[in-house]
């Protein structure tokens, strides 16, 4: 009796991930400011954990892995959202990017990293489900 319950609930799970419209969004931040700089991602539930030292011209994505649960169920594995509001959904709002040099520091919360984010290059790509974002903005170079 519970296998032939348990087949339509793994029937279900099955169809509704193969319906989710998955994306995954890259955001590099790439140095541009002529000096090594810190980078540190993080928020409050140690699902986003990034502290790298770049030197000019490196980069890092500011966006490893999280998990989104929503409406459309679980994701996981490289920020993988569905839209660019799935995006600003699902990134927890205690989301914070740090960037420093010597003393100096600029910190983002999760709405100025996302203001950040729309005003940055999208790099186009043949994959429809990937976006990627190349942040180069001297504005974010702490003096």
């Amino acid at each position: 009796m519970i296998k032939f319950l348990f087949l339509p609930l793994l029937m279900f799970s099955v169809s509704v991930r193969a319906d989710m419209s998955m994306v995954t969004y890259n955001a590099n931040i790439k140095n541009t400011c002529g000096y090594p700089i810190r980078v540190l991602a993080s928020d409050e539930f140690g699902a986003i954990e990034l502290n790298q030292v770049l030197n000019e011209g490196e980069a890092v994505n500011v966006l490893p892995y999280f998990i989104c649960s929503g409406t459309r169920g679980i994701f996981t594995i490289e920020a993988f959202v569905s839209t660019i509001n799935e995006l600003e959904r699902c990134l927890p709002k205690s989301y914070v990017l740090e960037i420093s040099a010597d003393n100096n520091q600029i910190t983002l919360d999760k709405t100025q990293f996302l203001s950040v984010l729309r005003r940055s290059e999208s790099i186009s790509s043949a994959n429809f489900a990937v976006y990627d974002f190349e942040i180069s903005d001297p504005s974010l170079c702490p003096k």
